[in-house]
């Protein structure tokens, strides 16, 4: 059964009516041109634009990259940049009876510890809660390692009519979304009244209305 908001309230419409204007028919002519012109990118009518990227969220199951938090605070955004991080200013700390210790990245998002024992190179391999032990028992516990996974995330009061006019917005304010974000289309689906608003703009013949302004 669906749960309807309860903010559906109406009040008296107080907004000001004014009759159309040549620069009106002028957008509305321009709007309608390219929205009858613009790349379908195959989806159905009503199509509409939005911007879509990725978000970065802790998930130690199904990690993308592993990182490093130090005191709460994120330093690497990487599983390369952690094992560098790891090498420079962890390990050269750390009380190890072994000669050339150094971590590397193994298979998939595991580590491989590398290290010289008799004159032999060894190497060990770990999963990131063994390198959080190995970072306890050295002092660091404010140190350690996390899982990070990339979901797919359509960016909330983004909605555009035109492609074109996405872009150009994410041009002006791509500092606002991820590295990956781009213009995404959708549908608006089984929307009557979207599917009305979209008709009337792409085929009244606006240019017909002008000599009546």
């Amino acid at each position: 059964m669906a749960i309807y908001h309860k903010t559906l309230q109406y009040h008296e419409d107080t907004t000001e009516k004014r009759s159309l204007n040549d620069e009106d028919i002028k957008f509305l002519m321009e709007l309608q041109k390219e929205m009858n012109t613009q790349d379908t990118t195959e989806t159905a009518e009503p199509r509409f634009w939005v911007i879509k990227g990725s978000e970065r969220v802790q998930d130690d199951e199904n990690a993308d990259e592993l990182v490093l938090q130090a005191d709460g605070s994120t330093v690497t955004s990487t599983t390369e940049e952690t094992v560098k991080y790891l090498n420079d200013n962890i390990l050269s700390d750390c009380n190890i009876n072994r000669e050339n210790c150094k971590i590397g990245k193994g298979c998939i998002l595991d580590f491989i510890l590398m290290y010289t024992e008799d004159g032999e190179e060894e190497y060990e391999d770990l999963i990131a809660e063994e390198v959080n032990e190995f970072l306890a028992n050295n002092g660091y516990d404010d140190v350690r390692i996390v899982g990070i996974s990339f979901r797919p995330v359509v960016y909330p009061n983004t909605m555009f009519l035109t492609e074109k006019e996405a872009r150009e917005h994410l041009e002006r304010n791509h500092y606002h979304y991820s590295e990956d974000a781009h213009t995404y289309c959708m549908c608006a689906w089984r929307s009557p009244e979207v599917w009305w608003l979209w008709k009337i703009l792409r085929e009244v013949k606006w240019d017909e209305l002008r000599q009546n302004v």
